[in-house]
């Protein structure tokens, strides 16, 4: 069963809370029943009526802890899992949207622009039942970014980077839940059999598993602050910083930091984190750009051209490396190779070099038509 299945759910589990009059061990004896069956709950919706046909929703779930499992670690796996469920039922209003059904090629690609749409609050968190097989109940309600879901999405759909970058997370996010869900069964399973709160083989794990979707969530909440470039960068190093030190195997948090050290002027400062990024698997493209523009600020001209140019192999649309590369290109007086970059970049939307060598007196025959090439 995955997160997208909604398990049939007993009466005692759709609320965080025992029901008044009910016998608590009525409500144990249902739990334990449950968590048999699935060890993270999924869901209870109350669908919100919003402008523009949008709708919010509401989502339950639970999972158990105890033994080597903390209850914080459990209560950070349950709100991931209730704030997908809950932008998962949200996301069936927005895929009535026209421009948000253009706009999402794929379910993961909806599911970002739902998340970039609403925004989730915990409305409620208990513990239900009895050591050894006691439980965290969380509940999420999402609701529109900025109180107007109609005018969220237009700006949703305005930032395709940012899309890309949430899409990414939450991907990373659902996976980590997967692996949660079973550990957490397994661990409830083994705390039964021994009948005590000993410690299991999958605490660790567990453990590890609620620390990365903390790190991703400081990740996706940082994305509030990316607008072309990031606004409040000395707050979004701090972030990182605490981002690699909890979840240093995540190459997005490097690449995060050594962009807000960028912009801090710190160039050194940011090509080690920027290594950092690059060292790890899935390092995303953005992470050599940055560390192409910042080897450019140390005046490592070399070092920038071949960053920038395995950037445009990859990604040959993508203007401000073509830019930068002209930018470096200009401080080796390569100016023929110069003026090609700068007009393939201003082709690609971005005029400013090609505009400030010209004013320096370069590049001043009309420009031909060009074929977008990466290669040096």
């Amino acid at each position: 069963m995955t997160l997208d299945a909604a398990p049939h759910l007993h009466p005692a589990v759709l609320s965080p809370r025992p029901q008044p009059g009910r016998h608590r061990r009525d409500l144990h004896q249902s739990s334990r029943a449950f968590v048999l069956l699935t060890c993270i709950v999924a869901t209870l919706a109350l669908m919100l009526s919003l402008p523009a046909g949008l709708q919010a929703a509401e989502a339950t779930v639970i999972v158990p802890f105890g033994g080597g499992i903390l209850r914080d670690d459990a209560q950070t796996v349950a709100a991931a899992a209730a704030r997908i469920e809950a932008l998962r039922l949200s996301t069936a209003s927005l895929g009535r949207d026209s421009a948000a059904l253009f706009s999402a090629e794929t379910p993961a690609r909806l599911l970002s622009l739902t998340a970039a749409t609403f925004e989730a609050h915990t409305t409620a968190t208990s513990v239900v039942g009895y050591p050894p097989e006691v439980e965290v109940a969380v509940n999420i309600r999402t609701t529109p970014r900025g109180g107007d879901a109609a005018t969220a999405l237009r700006a949703a759909l305005r930032a395709p980077e940012k899309l890309e970058l949430r899409e990414g997370i939450l991907l990373h996010t659902r996976e980590n839940l997967l692996e949660a869900r079973q550990l957490a069964l397994d661990a409830a399973r083994h705390r039964q059999k021994a009948g005590t709160e000993s410690e299991s083989p999958y605490d660790r794990r567990f453990a590890a598993l609620a620390r990365t979707l903390r790190s991703l969530d400081t990740l996706e909440r940082a994305l509030s602050y990316l607008d072309g470039v990031w606004r409040h960068p000395i707050i979004l190093a701090a972030d990182m910083r605490q981002v690699v030190e909890a979840s240093p195997e995540m190459p997005l948090g490097w690449t995060f930091l050594g962009e807000a050290l960028l912009q801090l002027d710190r160039p050194q400062d940011a090509v080690e984190a920027l290594d950092r990024a690059l060292a790890l698997p899935d390092a995303p493209v953005r992470a050599r750009l940055a560390r192409g523009i910042a080897n450019l600020r140390l005046d490592l001209t070399a070092l920038a051209v071949d960053d920038l140019s395995r950037v445009l192999r990859e990604a040959p649309r993508l203007a401000p490396a073509w830019r930068a590369r002209g930018a470096a290109r200009m401080m080796r007086r390569e100016y023929g190779p110069m003026c090609e970059d700068f007009i393939q970049a201003c082709n690609l939307g971005d005029c400013e070099g090609l505009a400030s060598a010209r004013d320096a007196g370069h590049c001043l025959a009309p420009a031909r038509p060009q074929t977008v090439k990466a290669d040096d």
